[in-house]
C-alpha cells in the first residue's frame, strides 16, 4: 500500500495515516465525520439498476491536485489546515503555495514525508494550470478573486476555488465534503451483449 498512489489507498487507510496529525490539531472528529457521512461511497460503489437490465455503478473519485494558498492570520491558518486535511482524506494531492504560513508549511511538509511521494509538496509561486483540479484559497475576498481571475483566463474546464475567510462554518460543514470528489458512473450492459451477439462479429 505504501508504494501506491495516495488516491489508490483505501479511505480507511488514508484516515489512519492522517489521524495522528489530525488529532494533534483538533481535526480528527472532522475527518471521521467526513468518512461516515459523505465519503463512504468511495469504499463501495452504489449499484443503480438500469431500465433495460444493465448494471450501473455510481462511485466517487478524488478530483486531483489542489494548490493551497492563504493570507495571514491565525484563523486563516487553522481554516487552511482543516481544508487541506479534508482534501487529503478524499485522496487529493496538495501543492503548497509560498503564501502558506511558514510554520504551517513546515508542519504539512513533515506530514508529507509520511505519505506517498508527491502527495503533499511545496511549490513556491504556484500557478494554476491544466494539471490542477482547483485551488484552496483562505483569506479575504481580494485573495480569492485573484485566483478566480487566473482560472478564468485558462482555456478548458473551469475548476473550483474552494474558499474560506477563516471564520465561516463551510470549513467544517459535513455537506461540503463532496466538493473534493467527482461522481462517476460505470455501466455493464450485459443485456445488449447477450441480446445482440451478432454485433460483436461485424468484422468477421
Amino acid at each position: 500500500m505504501e508504494n501506491a498512489l495516495w488516491s489508490q489507498w483505501h479511505l480507511e487507510a488514508r484516515l489512519s495515516a492522517l489521524s495522528s496529525w489530525a488529532e494533534q490539531h483538533g481535526l480528527l472528529a472532522l475527518l471521521q465525520q467526513d468518512c461516515e457521512q459523505a465519503l463512504t461511497r468511495m469504499m463501495e460503489p452504489e449499484l443503480l439498476v438500469g431500465p433495460t437490465g444493465e448494471a450501473n455503478e455510481l462511485y466517487l473519485v478524488p478530483r486531483g491536485v489542489f494548490i493551497a494558498s492563504q493570507t495571514t492570520g491565525e484563523a486563516e491558518t487553522q481554516a487552511l489546515r482543516a481544508l487541506i486535511g479534508r482534501a487529503l482524506l478524499a485522496g487529493n494531492r496538495i501543492q503548497l503555495d509560498s503564501s502558506v504560513n511558514e510554520h504551517l508549511a513546515g508542519e504539512l511538509l513533515a506530514l508529507g514525508f509520511q505519505l506517498p511521494e508527491g502527495t503533499l509538496v511545496s511549490v513556491p509561486d504556484a500557478r494554476i494550470g491544466a494539471e490542477h483540479a482547483g485551488v484552496i484559497a483562505v483569506g479575504d475576498m481580494a485573495h480569492q478573486q485573484t485566483w478566480q481571475r487566473s482560472i478564468a483566463a485558462l482555456s478548458g474546464a473551469i475548476v473550483p476555488v474552494i474558499a474560506s475567510h477563516g471564520q465561516d462554518t463551510a470549513v467544517i460543514d459535513p455537506m461540503t465534503a463532496l466538493q473534493w470528489v467527482h461522481e462517476r458512473t460505470r455501466t455493464n450492459n450485459v443485456t445488449a451483449i447477450g441480446g445482440n451477439a451478432s454485433l460483436l462479429a461485424l468484422n468477421d
